[in-house]
């Protein structure tokens, strides 16, 4: 059976932020463990969210900034995916704030011999393709 864990970074936004991540993928159907890492002026808001959702779970990201702010989250990821707490068979590492679930993604079929999985939604709107997928290209 595939279980996945998510590990995602998060600090600064508004609760509704931390609600719509969670919430669009605990409504596909996810059960899984979600791993939010937060700055400690956060707390409050995840306090909040697992009240509502018990598979949030909190690491405390109170490392010095040694990079560029935007560059920061991944070596905290890093430092996480080394304590060995992940337990799942998968893990996804995805951004926060841009991201909705609109299928679950426990039920894809994964391939064990596939160590790394990438996935790219396309742009829909017309409109915004010229603007928003040169860097893409």
């Amino acid at each position: 059976m595939t279980t996945i864990d998510v590990l995602t970074y998060a600090s600064g936004y508004d609760y509704v932020v931390f609600e719509r991540f969670v919430g669009s993928l605990n409504d596909t159907g996810f059960i899984g463990n979600i791993y939010i890492i937060i700055k400690e002026c956060d707390r409050e808001k995840i306090q909040l969210l697992q009240s509502n959702h018990s598979n949030v779970h909190e690491l405390i990201d109170n490392f010095e900034k040694k990079t560029a702010v935007h560059n920061h989250r991944f070596f905290v990821k890093q430092h996480f995916l080394k304590t060995g707490i992940f337990t799942s068979t998968h893990l996804l590492l995805c951004d926060f704030r841009d991201v909705l679930f609109q299928k679950n993604i426990e039920n894809y079929t994964y391939d064990s011999s596939v160590d790394i999985y990438g996935f790219l939604e396309g742009i829909t709107i017309e409109r915004d393709q010229k603007h928003n997928s040169r860097w893409i290209k």
